[in-house]
């Protein structure tokens, strides 16, 4: 299984826990394969910065770093989508790109109402971690 985290995922896994962390803890545990392309790492990059100076006080895990490491990179694939939020079109077009199964988002303005984009599903963080088969609150 295939998977594209948006960067609120991202983001709040990296500053705080809960179903985010428990998304990504997931991928480590080998549940799913983290597609990305070098636009999206680039995005992380700059929004937990800006979360870094934000909460100076917060200790960030070192999601990041095993993104890099470990993600697998995609060619991003330029597909013809009407969406709203232009940011958005690089999570749907590396989804298209790495034949993902999912696209996770906490986006409820923009990406989550389009449910589907090809063979892509666009599902929240609790939704993703029943596909997986991770409990509500796991130890």
């Amino acid at each position: 299984m295939i998977a594209v985290l948006d960067t609120n995922v991202v983001a709040s896994a990296t500053y705080w826990r809960g179903k985010p962390a428990h998304c990504l803890e997931a991928w480590v545990q080998g549940k799913f394969d983290l597609a990305l392309s070098h636009a999206i790492l680039a995005e992380y990059e700059e929004i937990l910065e800006r979360l870094r100076a934000r909460y100076e006080h917060r200790q960030p895990t070192g999601w990041l770093a095993a993104i890099k490491q470990a993600g697998h990179f995609y060619l991003p694939v330029e597909v013809q989508f009407n969406i709203s939020d232009a940011d958005d079109r690089m999570f749907l077009e590396c989804a298209v790109a790495a034949k993902a199964d999912y696209l996770v988002t906490g986006d409820k303005s923009h990406l989550l109402p389009l449910k589907q984009i090809e063979r892509v599903q666009i599902i929240c963080v609790s939704d993703f971690l029943k596909v997986i088969g991770v409990p509500e609150n796991p130890s």
